[in-house]
């Protein structure tokens, strides 16, 4: 008999697929199948957090006092020094402008308070109300109504009165000028009367026949006299030539001359046309109907004038001339596309390629790509007079916007929607003196071709605690997303923020000292709280988050025997749902299972942006409590699976309100089986 020894059977090798954090965001561009282990393919009311941890984003609470009216345009926040119980002392407020009974009113509020009614003036409510701070005064653009600012301090409004276009008396030539035989041209001046704003409408024209170009002159013996009647409450007349109707150019500038009914202006030729300046057919000394401001380095930047388009304004950039339009106040306007077809929408600080401080404006092109323009100031000298012009650069590239608000500047670098997706211009490490612009939304483009084109001039956009939130029209003719980019996790993205909100914006509140995401959300100033867990004003929103296809070899070919699939959470609050799909030869199988209820432990410090000392650390230090409670730091969920397949999802979802968790980990265990030949195969 022979006696044989049975040998051992190998041991079953079981395995773990641990996914420990999620930085790359969403990637809704890619297959379920494609979509890498540290992506996701759905995010749904959630944020990134620390080493791409995922959960919940900050619930709504209202903030201070609500509207009467219907809010228009965009809030902001402006300072007003304390006068009484600390003086110079600065404090915070907010302006914004509410459509009462078919009246703009301009309405201010400290910390939430109570409302008042600045006085002085009234708006037309179907314009788009901007606001901006610059010494002491906050402007107001509408695109409607004609600027006017608010005196910080007393709440006052100050408008504009414009003045009279001059009436032309003559234009005579000098004798030399007009002798035979010659070809004659013919010259047309027209001149302009300037306030402390703007400039009016150019007058009529005085022409006069001239034997010679002007630039072919003798100063002192061949010119021409201009004639006009003054024009009361004029500052300064623009004098413009050419010799062709609608192309006569400026020329030069002279002050009121204060007594007389006419004052004249001698042509000798020695100042050449500025062939970028060409006579208005508007009227601004009533100043400009520009819809957006911008203050660079206390000199303010306007775009969005209705009657003029085209147009830059830009004011004085020394005290007591910030809001004057004119060249020998230190302002002006340029019309760097006049005619063509891409228009300044919105101006920002910026710098060019070789980091020179400079305005940037971004334009938007009837086509959706635009330009941007870098402006910077530049004086020449008149005669003993230096006139102070915008030098116009186009910069590299072809990248605008449809969505002025939506612009944001964070990192030394501008991110904005254009319409072929969103961008970053910037400095380049390796290429000098140009400014690049590169794609940042390769990831979501099927949502960014989603978005609706013809209302995406109604997005806004803001950076907070590196995070740049843009709210959008998602197949919508309103912002009904938020969509979040998030830069501490390289530029990862999540979406979508199911809220419908009109405006964002930050403000630091005097009483608790604390800076506040608020948004304008169906006409409700809210406020962005960490500490309100999946609801927002008291209504639960729901959370949801799935991953691509895991897989357990290198190729994705080789088939596994799934034990379990457990969830990680940390500091867990409420009923977590918890699902994985598997792909088995017979088709999807699903398993369920919920992380259900919590303890009484108080956390000192949970939120959308870190914890303190109780469970992670010191990312973000709170000093107060928040209405959030768990059993333990950490929890876990194991689902139970028990199948072969090739592949696997996951995802997490929540329905009610009052929930809080981080997803931290999934760990899926399970015992490689190779290759398994299908008929799909």
């Amino acid at each position: 008999m022979i006696t044989r020894r049975r040998r051992p059977a190998a041991p079953v090798q079981i395995k773990f697929n641990n996914s420990r954090g999620w930085p790359k965001g969403v990637f809704s561009r890619l297959d379920v199948e494609q979509t890498p282990p540290d992506g996701l393919q759905t995010t749904e009311n959630v944020l990134l957090n620390q080493q791409g941890t995922i959960g919940p984003r900050p619930g709504l609470k209202t903030y201070g006092t609500q509207p009467t009216g219907t809010v228009i345009g965009k809030p902001f926040e402006f300072v007003r020094m304390n006068t009484t119980v600390t003086p110079n002392v600065p404090e915070t407020y907010m302006i914004w402008m509410e459509n009462r009974a078919g009246v703009g009113y301009v309405i201010v509020s400290k910390n939430g308070g109570s409302h008042t009614v600045a006085t002085g003036a009234t708006y037309l409510t179907t314009g788009n109300p901007h606001f901006e701070q610059i010494y002491g005064k906050v402007l107001i653009t509408t695109g409607v109504d004609n600027l006017s600012y608010m005196d910080a301090q007393t709440f006052v409004i100050t408008t504009f009165t414009a003045i009279s276009s001059p009436t032309t008396v003559s234009a005579t030539a000098q004798s030399g000028l007009t002798s035979s035989p010659a070809p004659f041209i013919t010259l047309r001046y027209r001149v302009t009367a300037t306030s402390t704003v703007g400039e009016t409408a150019a007058s009529s024209s005085q022409t006069v026949s001239v034997n010679k170009m002007r630039d072919s002159w003798s100063p002192t013996t061949e010119y021409v006299t201009f004639v006009w009647n003054r024009v009361t409450g004029a500052q300064r007349y623009n004098i413009y030539v050419g010799d062709a109707s609608g192309a006569e150019y400026f020329l030069d500038s002279v002050a009121d001359a204060g007594s007389g009914t006419t004052q004249s202006y001698v042509d000798n030729g020695s100042i050449t046309e500025t062939a970028t300046r060409v006579a208005p057919s508007g009227d601004s000394t009533g100043a400009p109907k520009a819809t957006r401001a911008t203050n660079i380095k206390g000199q303010v930047f306007l775009v969005g004038d209705t009657d003029n388009p085209s147009r830059i304004w830009f004011g004085g950039d020394v005290a007591g001339s910030q809001l004057d339009f004119s060249s020998f106040g230190g302002g002006g306007w340029v019309e760097p596309n006049k005619g063509g077809k891409d228009f300044p929408v919105i101006v920002k600080p910026f710098r060019d390629g070789k980091g020179t401080p400079m305005a940037v404006c971004f334009t938007k092109g009837t086509n959706g790509a635009g330009k941007r323009l870098l402006l910077q100031p530049t004086t020449t000298t008149l005669g003993d007079t230096v006139i102070t012009y915008m030098a116009v650069q186009e910069d590299n590239g072809q990248d605008g916007t449809d969505s002025p608000d939506a612009v944001v500047m964070v990192n030394d670098a501008a991110w904005y929607p254009s319409r072929n997706g969103f961008k970053v211009t910037n400095t380049k490490a390796n290429i000098q003196n140009i400014l690049s612009t590169n794609g940042i939304s390769d990831n979501i483009a099927p949502d960014v071709m989603a978005l609706s084109s013809l209302y995406m001039d109604k997005a806004v956009g803001l950076a907070h605690d590196q995070r740049i939130y843009w709210a959008l029209p998602y197949l919508s003719t309103t912002n009904n997303q938020l969509w979040v980019l998030d830069l501490r996790q390289k530029g990862a993205w999540v979406r979508p923020l199911h809220v419908n909100c009109d405006a964002l914006w930050l403000y630091s509140d005097n009483s608790d000292g604390k800076t506040k995401m608020l948004g304008l959300v169906n006409n409700k100033f809210m406020e962005f709280d960490p500490g309100t867990a999946t609801n927002d004003n008291g209504t639960a929103f729901a959370t949801n988050i799935s991953s691509g296809a895991i897989r357990f070899d290198d190729l994705g070919l080789e088939d596994a025997s799934v034990i379990s699939v457990t969830f990680v959470f940390l500091r867990p609050q409420g009923d977590i749902n918890c699902s994985v799909t598997v792909d088995t030869e017979d088709g999807l199988v699903t398993r369920e299972g919920t992380l259900s209820g919590t303890g009484s432990q108080s956390v000192s410090a949970v939120g959308a942006y870190g914890w303190s000392e109780a469970g992670w650390g010191n990312l973000i230090p709170y000093s107060e409590p928040y209405a959030i409670a768990s059993s333990k730091a950490r929890r876990t969920k194991t689902i139970e699976i028990d199948e072969e397949c090739r592949s696997l999802t996951w995802g997490v979802s929540t329905t009610d309100s009052g929930v809080s968790y981080q997803l931290a980990e999934v760990i899926i265990q399970f015992v490689p089986i190779g290759y398994v030949e299908r008929e799909e195969d």
